[in-house]
């Protein structure tokens, strides 16, 4: 069976027993990415919900969650483990085993510092959108807001094949685990050279395709102080396909962002058809 990133947009629109019924299909594979936004939504207007607004909005959570483990599956895969596994082993972490994750504490029962340390990392997860372009990068900004979206991601197709994108994708991703190894004292493998089914390469190339993406929707607008859209979340889900053979999601920028990035897996990018509850292969 395949194995595919299950995207929250995909396992929220997956009424009844829906996800089970997949499962028959599909492998999935479950990310911290998603648990965090699954916990996390509408963290903003928590504390200005009144009781039984909140406690409905709790309980919703709680729902989503308990579906997820109860039918998707418990072993899930967390990205600073799997990338510490790759700095370690020098090899994808496809190969490391999962954790398992059966039952889950309600999201009541966070913390209130748990609830802004969640906060600040949306925060620094955001940090692209807040990113203004250079002075000497005008013209080709300039060229790229006139884009329409189907060239946009034309582009991003063609960028993302060129062998100096690649070898320059690899190099980010090398000293990326340099940096982490340094920060967290581990012990680096020798040779570390990350291909394509590592996750350092996947989140690496699909987070230079997402610095490109901000700009093409947001431009040099920043988003609000709050808890970023989800178009940060939605491009690590992508560089999670290092890790699998393709992705479910109803979310179209990341089918279209996952077709531009990986050729060889666009038989396995499937769209959740909400209107259904089928899936399909996507086709841009």
């Amino acid at each position: 069976m395949k194995t595919l990133v299950l995207d929250k947009s995909a396992a929220e629109a997956a009424t009844g027993d829906g996800l089970a019924v997949l499962r028959k299909r599909f492998i999935f594979l479950l990310t911290d990415i998603l648990l965090h936004e699954s916990y996390t939504e509408n963290i903003n207007d928590w504390e200005e919900l009144d009781e039984s607004k909140r406690v409905a909005q709790f309980n919703k959570i709680d729902k989503n969650l308990l579906k997820i483990i109860s039918e998707a599956g418990d072993e899930w895969l967390i990205y600073g483990k799997a990338l510490s596994w790759e700095i370690n082993n020098g090899c994808s972490a496809k190969l490391m085993p999962k954790i398992t994750l059966d039952k889950i504490p309600s999201v009541s029962g966070i913390p209130g510092q748990v609830v802004k340390a969640c906060l600040d990392f949306d925060r620094k997860m955001g940090d692209f959108l807040q990113s203004k372009r250079t002075q000497d990068n005008n013209e080709p900004y300039s060229s790229l807001r006139k884009l329409s979206k189907a060239q946009f991601f034309q582009g991003m197709e063609h960028d993302c094949s060129t062998d100096r994108e690649i070898n320059e994708a690899v190099h980010e991703a090398i000293e990326y685990c340099h940096r982490i190894a340094k920060r967290y004292d581990l012990k680096i493998a020798s040779p570390l050279k990350p291909a394509r089914d590592w996750l350092a390469f996947g989140i690496t190339i699909s987070s230079r395709s997402y610095r490109t993406l901000k700009f093409y929707k947001y431009g040099d607008l920043g988003l609000e102080n709050k808890k970023p859209e989800n178009l940060s979340y939605d491009a690590f889900c992508v560089g999670f396909m290092a890790l699998a053979d393709g992705i479910l999601t109803c979310d179209e920028e990341s089918m279209n962002m996952a077709w531009a990035l990986w050729p060889e897996k666009r038989e396995s990018i499937y769209r959740y058809v909400q209107t259904t509850h089928e899936v399909e292969v996507f086709e841009p």
